[in-house]
């Protein structure tokens, strides 16, 4: 909060700028105030680009993919557990969006940080969990995991033969995105110039290969698409909040 706060108040002389995520348009939703509104205080430059989670299950349980959870998890309503790094980060959302979608009662258990969720999945403590991929494909190339499905609309390069679950939940979409910021009323031409020579950049060789082995999909999108994206989420992820009833007075 206190780096994006400094960001939107400071010159909008386009020499200064925040490189954002999700987060951006989660946390804001979480709270009733935030000291900015990331769409009132910032000018959109571009979505650089896209990782898929990955929905990921421990081995010992009977499912190999996104209908047999939603099967298993009618069958035995409020008994399966889905791990996240904690209460109202991206982890948590992307599975309670799932589980709001296909109409399910799951319990969700919070640790503190993906690193113990990591750890619990691999030892079988906790059987259902959402992990950005670059922390769990080696896992599941392994057999240790099961990667039943990603949660971009798409399926993910890295992944082809494995499904999104949009593909069994109409709608369901979720990445853990980056982009590129500006402080509201700087110039228009320094965000074009800063858009085209970030989008020069990405579109390198050497770029695209390290964002290849991340499992990460470059998009460099425009400051007008990147807008409206930004819109969008930022209603999409403030309705899982209300529904959950996470915000913070």
């Amino acid at each position: 909060l206190i780096g994006t706060e400094i960001a939107a108040k400071s010159n909008p002389d386009g020499y200064t700028l925040l490189a954002t995520g999700t987060p951006f348009v989660i946390v804001p939703n979480l709270y009733k105030k935030t000291p900015f509104h990331p769409l009132r205080d910032f000018a959109p430059i571009m979505e650089m680009a896209s990782q898929p989670y990955g929905l990921v299950v421990h081995p010992s349980l009977p499912v190999k993919s996104v209908k047999d959870l939603i099967a298993l998890a009618k069958k035995e309503p409020g008994k399966l557990d889905y791990a996240s790094s904690g209460q109202g980060g991206a982890m948590h959302l992307f599975q309670a969006l799932f589980v709001n979608m296909a109409g399910l009662d799951m319990v969700h258990v919070p640790y503190k940080g993906s690193g113990p969720v990591r750890s619990d999945l691999l030892g079988g403590q906790i059987k259902i969990g959402c992990i950005g991929l670059s922390s769990i494909i080696n896992h599941h190339r392994a057999g240790q995991l099961r990667i039943i499905a990603v949660t971009t609309a798409k399926r993910s390069p890295a992944l082809p033969n494995t499904p999104s679950i949009g593909e069994t939940v109409p709608g369901y979409d979720a990445a853990l995105w980056t982009g590129l910021v500006a402080p509201r009323g700087t110039p228009a031409a320094a965000i074009r110039r800063i858009q085209r020579d970030v989008t020069t950049l990405l579109q390198t060789p050497e770029v695209q290969k390290a964002y290849q082995r991340l499992g990460t999909d470059i998009v460099a999108t425009d400051p007008t698409t990147f807008g409206r994206f930004l819109a969008a989420e930022y209603a999409k992820w403030g309705k899982v909040v209300r529904d959950l009833k996470l915000v913070v007075k």
